[in-house]
């Protein structure tokens, strides 16, 4: 098995014993890096993914890295979503890809807010200020 295999394993171990709550870096679109345990989202657990046409739900805890292009943008159903290339603990991917002559885009719907325990205390970030969220792997 691979070192990234073991790792997701083991990240899945831990999220299993210990609940959703995981260690991430978080990179906001001014550059401050903010490391934060116990991380959640505000309105739910699920980020909100649109894969092409496709609505995926899916749990925090299951995302690797985050990557998210507020220079890009989708509206749809009032909701504004910003392009993304998310990457998963299982590593598997979405991000843009040609399909049939066709470019399928990828985009996270950022009304919602992650909050966690940084070295400060207490740190609420919009998605809409994030840049890059990164679950902290142990090695």
């Amino acid at each position: 098995m691979s070192k990234l295999g073991q790792q997701s394993v083991l990240l899945i171990l831990l999220v299993f014993l210990y609940g959703c709550a995981a260690n991430f870096v978080v990179v906001d679109r001014v550059g401050m890096t903010f490391s934060l345990s116990k991380v959640k989202l505000v309105n739910g657990n699920n980020i909100e993914i649109l894969d092409g046409e496709a609505i995926r739900t899916v749990p925090l805890a299951r995302i690797l890295k985050l990557i998210l292009d507020p220079s890009k943008t989708h509206y749809r159903d009032n909701k504004l979503y910003y392009h993304a290339i998310v990457e998963f603990v299982d590593g598997t991917t979405i991000k843009p890809r040609k399909t049939e002559g066709q470019i399928t885009k990828s985009f996270v719907n950022i009304h919602n807010s992650l909050s966690g325990k940084g070295s400060s205390g207490s740190v609420s970030i919009p998605l809409e200020d994030v840049n890059v969220i990164s679950q902290a792997l142990i090695e």
